[in-house]
């Protein structure tokens, strides 16, 4: 029996009351010859210590009439809770298998293993388990343990998606395709197109509406573009490869002209002399070398060799290797707490908010105008009286609309400046010329650092040893 409360309530009777608040013990310890309470004394001994409409009145007196001693007997029983429990939704597509690993390639099943998931038409892709209340309990002491409430989720929506006419509970896919969950309230079942070769002349150029699956290289000079996933089985050269979803490729060797990016994350074994953008993160196996990386989540390079070498590396949530840098002093640059999507995101509110400010000088002007013409003529022109009540509601649309621009505003203003949670971490070796970037804090590490976490802490640069 687990105890959250102990306590003696006579100089020979003990009180322990269960974790849940359920049931309450009493264990009584006389010397040899002294005389038993009886049943009265200790249901008085317990309403005195707020135990009343719980008490098991037959438990007490078989405690009394057995003399048992020195043993804890339940005297006391409230009614447990029974929790509530939120909707939740099954995602029924997920197989268990073993994922796709760029870092290694031999041990793949080229012909069906995908980290891409595929459904056929008809197929139940998710099932929405509605909240179930729960009931609320009674402690020991008569009060109520209350079960929560259990809060109800909608059912998702998206492309090629349907609620199963059999039963509303599972969504169906009704294409063929590759599931694609955006968000809670949205997941889609998108195209899926697949490769057996290279990307090369033989194939041109791709620009597709889904997902991708290539079992070669895309080669150097072409262009690969979808809304959904693509998953390279070979290597992605000096091309452009932009995706909606998530990026997954062996390797990456790119050039002066190749870029890839990803709305999702970027999972690698390799890469070097690559530019990569990714929405979240991009995660290596084994090393980056000459790279120009931006996650607007985190950089991850900790398998094999886990090297970060040259290049320049930035994330928002923080950086991960086991070595920064090499022993040459390969000038490498490394950047935690920046965010290039947000701040994209604030360039295009700071646009939008420009735009509202402007368009309400302008109908402000037009009221201007209208209220010296009402101040010379005693009653408006019906045109003119009509066109002031619509620029009334334009300037009180525009005016909410500021608001509403501002307070997204003030919120990624706010995401900018929290870096308190980004980090640098090395498992291994930060080699000396590297350098260390954080939002208004520069570092040239001079010194080997070793098994350290690099943050900031009041506006000072921190190196704490990993733990």
């Amino acid at each position: 029996m687990e105890e959250v409360n102990y306590k003696p309530i006579d100089n020979n009777i003990k009180l322990e009351i269960s974790a849940d608040l359920i049931e309450a013990f009493i264990s009584i310890s006389l010397p040899r010859n002294e005389p038993w309470p009886d049943t009265d004394y200790i249901i008085n001994l317990l309403n005195s210590n707020g135990i009343s409409s719980t008490i098991l009145k037959d438990e007490v007196t078989r405690i009394i009439n057995e003399k048992i001693h020195s043993t804890p007997v339940c005297v006391a029983r409230g009614v447990k809770m029974i929790p509530s429990v939120d909707g939740w939704i099954e995602y029924l597509y997920k197989k268990q298998e073993k994922e796709f690993d760029p870092a290694d390639m031999d041990a793949v099943d080229h012909k069906n293993r995908s980290r891409i998931k595929t459904v056929s038409k008809g197929d139940r892709i998710i099932r929405l388990h509605p909240a179930v209340s729960g009931k609320d309990g009674i402690s020991v002491t008569g009060e109520v343990i209350t079960s929560g409430n259990a809060i109800d989720i909608k059912m998702p929506s998206g492309i090629n998606t349907a609620v199963d006419p059999e039963d509303s509970s599972y969504l169906l896919a009704t294409e063929n395709g590759a599931v694609v969950p955006v968000n809670e309230t949205r997941i889609d079942v998108v195209p899926l197109l697949e490769i057996q070769g290279n990307v090369d002349y033989s194939v041109g150029n791709i620009d597709f509406t889904g997902s991708i699956i290539l079992r070669g290289d895309i080669l150097s000079g072409f262009t690969v573009k979808c809304t959904g996933s693509i998953q390279v089985y070979g290597i992605i050269e000096d091309a452009e490869v932009y995706s909606g979803g998530d990026i997954y490729a062996h390797g990456c060797a790119g050039g002066q002209r190749g870029i890839i990016r990803a709305g999702g994350s970027i999972t690698i074994s390799y890469a070097v002399n690559s530019k990569m953008q990714a929405g979240k993160d991009i995660i290596a196996a084994d090393y980056l070398i000459n790279c120009i990386s931006h996650a607007d989540g985190s950089i991850i390079v900790t398998k094999k060799k886990g090297m970060i070498a040259g290049g320049t590396s930035v994330a928002f949530s923080g950086i991960e290797a086991n070595t920064i840098g090499n022993s040459s002093g390969l000038k490498t640059i490394v950047s935690a707490g920046f965010s290039a999507e947000l701040r994209q995101q604030l360039t295009l509110i700071d646009s939008e908010q420009t735009k509202n400010i402007h368009d309400l000088g302008h109908i402000n002007q037009a009221l201007k105008k209208i209220s010296r013409i009402s101040m010379i003529k005693k009653q408006l022109p019906a045109t003119i009286a009509n066109q002031a009540k619509d620029l009334i509601k334009m300037k009180e649309r525009i005016e909410e609309q500021i608001n509403k621009v501002l307070e997204k505003q003030v919120t990624v203003l706010d995401t900018l400046s929290d870096i308190k949670n980004a980090s640098i971490r090395v498992n291994g070796i930060i080699y000396p010329g590297v350098v260390i970037n954080f939002p208004d804090i520069q570092k040239l590490i001079k010194d080997e650092v070793k098994k350290s976490i690099l943050k900031i802490e009041n506006g000072i640069l921190k190196i704490d040893p990993v733990k």
